[in-house]
């Protein structure tokens, strides 16, 4: 014959049913295991630019078509560079996930071996642009249907 055993719950049990109101405990716990990482430092697992917009902007206007901007490498992910006048610039090896390119001329600019997923790719002009190796899985991309 089995014993029952007496109902116990700790205090971290009964706040998670406060919080999460009543779900599952395995999910509930899943929940705030995510909330504890995002206040213990979650961000410092993640990757930041290695430059800010201003500082992208700042290099592109000083530069020309003769003497490009080299990016090559640089690590862009989310950052917000729509309606940007790129130049040929060179981002070979860059990692542009995320990078929203939203009316960006990209035209001539060498993206070899760049990874640009789910980059936001709307208006933006590539023509001549260097894309071997470059990888694009998932683009925010926009066409006009043909009338």
């Amino acid at each position: 014959m089995e014993q029952a055993r007496p109902a116990t719950r700790s205090y971290c049990c009964s706040a998670i049913s406060l919080m999460c109101g009543g779900m599952p405990r395995a999910v509930s716990t899943c929940v705030i295991a995510l909330f504890m990482l995002g206040s213990v430092g979650w961000g410092s697992l993640a990757r930041a630019a290695d430059m800010v917009v201003r500082e992208v902007t700042e290099a592109l206007v000083k530069s020309a078509r003769q003497s490009p901007a080299d990016f090559s490498g640089r690590d862009f992910t989310y950052l917000d560079l729509s309606s940007l006048d790129f130049k040929g610039a060179n981002l070979a090896d860059a990692d542009l996930y995320g990078t929203d390119f939203t009316g960006a001329n990209l035209a001539d600019a060498d993206l070899s071996n760049t990874r640009l997923d789910r980059a936001v790719i709307i208006r933006a002009d590539f023509s001549g642009a260097k894309l071997a190796d470059a990888r694009i899985l998932r683009p925010t991309v926009f066409f006009r249907p043909a009338v």
